[in-house]
């Protein structure tokens, strides 16, 4: 059995990633769409963030809206066996 929980806290607006740096854990995977977040730099600094939080990351790329059975399928199996839980400090 797996167990995903969303965290209870939702930061926005300026300065919100760097909240990324207070972070713990050990790994994370960062889930994306197009390459909009990659062209604007938001995935640089999301990575570098948690790389300073010492949080290795894993990237997943092209998931669409609605994605199809398979692809969340393949997001489970890799997120599920690649991460732990990661926690503020």
């Amino acid at each position: 059995m797996n167990r995903f929980t969303i965290p209870r806290d939702i930061y926005f607006g300026e300065g919100s990633l760097e909240v990324l740096k207070t972070l713990e854990g050990k790994k994370a995977t960062i889930v994306i769409g197009g390459q909009s977040i990659k062209k604007s730099g938001y995935l640089d600094k999301i990575q570098s963030y948690l790389r300073e939080a010492g949080i290795e990351t894993q990237l997943i790329e092209g998931v669409e809206n609605d994605p199809f059975k398979e692809v969340n399928g393949y997001g489970q199996k890799n997120c599920c066996t690649y991460n732990e839980p990661i926690r503020r400090r």
